[in-house]
């Protein structure tokens, strides 16, 4: 599992510490149920330069982390991206944020196989649902986790029941988001009011 910034496979080594963990509840899970917890570029690395073929499936979580293509190659297509967004429409970062700017009444999440570009492949998964009125960057962010997590276990479920996963063709693509600056009219203030909701990440 690719996750930011830590990627997870078999056991705990004894050698490994868990002060390690200090500030990534992920890797603090993982040692938790046993789960080996190991550097990303490290495991990837290590898989790029070895000729025997991994088992099982790279799952990569939310991360921002580019899965370089050998890497892909070596896993023969069990590979799964979750991505925060509907994609077609909103591939790449903040894509949140851009759904409030641009005034989107519904949104969701995707699970993606990965191919050698970012947030590109066969759709397996997508759940939407509605924009509240006062959803901020963070309100609509923690809903698309909770969302994805949802949407991950019943695509793990299909995976240990040996089910194949279905492709989801995909909806037309949406017009590129527009930054700030080229809102004009009554456009800009609808811009001037989404604008801060969409930053909104309140302090813990």
């Amino acid at each position: 599992m690719l996750s930011s910034p830590v990627a997870a496979t078999g056991s705990v080594p004894p050698s490994r510490s868990p002060s390690q963990d200090k500030g990534d509840p992920l890797a603090s899970f993982a040692r938790r149920l046993g789960i080996e917890v190991v550097g990303r570029r490290v495991f990837a690395a290590e898989h790029c330069a070895s000729a025997r073929k991994p088992e099982g499936w790279l799952i990569s979580a939310n991360s921002a982390f580019i899965v370089p293509a050998e890497l892909l190659e070596q896993f023969e297509g069990r590979s799964l991206n979750f991505h925060p967004g509907l994609l077609p429409e909103y591939a790449g970062l903040h894509t949140h944020q851009w759904a409030i700017r641009n005034g989107e009444r519904e949104f969701g999440v995707t699970v993606h196989r990965m191919e050698n570009a970012i947030d590109t492949g066969p759709i397996v998964g997508q759940v939407r649902f509605p924009v509240k009125p006062d959803d901020t960057g963070l309100s609509l962010y923690s809903r698309c986790l909770t969302a994805g997590a949802e949407l991950f276990s019943r695509i793990a479920g299909k995976i240990v029941r040996g089910e194949p996963l279905a492709e989801i063709p995909p909806g037309p693509d949406a017009p590129p988001a527009l930054p700030a600056s080229r809102c004009s009219g009554g456009a800009h203030c609808l811009e001037l009011e989404r604008q801060p909701r969409c930053r909104f990440y309140p302090r813990r």
